[in-house]
């Protein structure tokens, strides 16, 4: 009966064609469920039947699969195209806001890096009730320009859009010498934010390549010379006030040995590290990212996940 071409044909079409239900071909047939069931999947097996799924989400849902499978991550959401880097940026920053409140009776702890996605992550959150929750500076300010894209001004909004708790990195992101940065790195002010980032549930944070596209660049905080020193020295991840390579090591220069923020090894316990993209530029510096098993979710642009399939 399973190789009777004749049967298969005639079942597939009262299945799939007719809309009769499995249980009445079986009865039709006179024949078990499950022999019908069979006779469907030899149908498959044979190309007798092919299904196809004809919708404009289906290839990004294959790409999310792929991506996920790829580099062994726990989510990958997709957005679909936004015409301009803006509109871009604000598509990412709306889904990272729609997984984050599915998520958020699950958190206690949330640590934020800064930059332009996120900032608009954080305009895009809901206002929501969750008292018990805690959102953590991740990286000190940037001079008094461009507020709004501080860890320190993300933070506040975001803990005042659920009612949670900020705690703020009361330091300078870049500081004005080395040795400023080692005589802050050895107050107590600096191991209590160490401490408190201990045991984050989640870290949200923004990813750049320094050469190429960087908020740090955009707002005048890295030069000509500093990019050109970086590129010299094969800098392409941008990250939480740290710049690595290709190998993801760290890339000395003047302004990163001032640079003053978690080392990503450290905040690497976060349970949720979520990593916010958009801009294919950012396509070496999100490979090398996610060969180094920091990341757990990822939220990019379609330009992004056709280059990291």
């Amino acid at each position: 009966m399973i190789d009777d071409i004749d049967l298969i044909v005639s079942v597939a079409i009262d299945y799939y064609q007719n809309n009769i239900s499995q249980t009445d071909i079986a009865k039709k047939i006179h024949a078990s469920r499950p022999t019908v069931s069979n006779l469907l999947k030899r149908a498959k097996e044979l190309g007798i039947v092919k299904i196809y799924i004809h919708h404009p989400q289906y290839e990004k849902h294959k790409q999310q699969a792929i991506i996920k499978e790829k580099y062994q991550l726990d989510t990958v959401i997709i957005t679909s195209d936004g015409g301009d880097p803006n509109h871009h940026k604000e598509l990412v920053g709306k889904a990272c806001a729609n997984y984050l409140k599915n998520h958020l009776p699950n958190l206690k702890q949330i640590g934020i890096g800064w930059g332009t996605t996120l900032y608009e992550f954080v305009e895009a959150m809901p206002p929501l009730k969750q008292a018990d929750i805690e959102i953590v500076s991740l990286i000190g300010g940037f001079g008094i320009e461009n507020v709004k894209f501080h860890s320190n001004h993300l933070t506040y909004k975001l803990a005042e859009r659920l009612q949670g708790t900020p705690i703020f990195f009361n330091a300078p992101a870049i500081a004005e010498s080395i040795e400023i940065k080692h005589i802050f790195k050895q107050s107590q002010l600096f191991s209590d934010m160490v401490a408190k980032t201990d045991q984050l549930d989640a870290i949200i944070l923004g990813v750049g390549n320094p050469t190429e596209s960087s908020t740090y660049r955009k707002l005048g905080f890295i030069d000509e010379d500093n990019a050109k020193d970086l590129e010299r020295k094969g800098a392409i991840v941008d990250i939480l006030a740290n710049f690595y390579n290709q190998a993801m090591e760290e890339v000395p220069s003047d302004i990163s040995d001032r640079m003053i923020g978690l080392p990503l090894d450290h905040i690497k316990k976060a349970k949720k590290r979520i990593i916010l993209a958009s801009g294919e530029e950012k396509i070496p510096a999100l490979r090398t990212l996610l060969t180094s098993d920091f990341v757990t979710i990822l939220i990019i642009d379609e330009a992004i996940a056709n280059g990291l399939c």
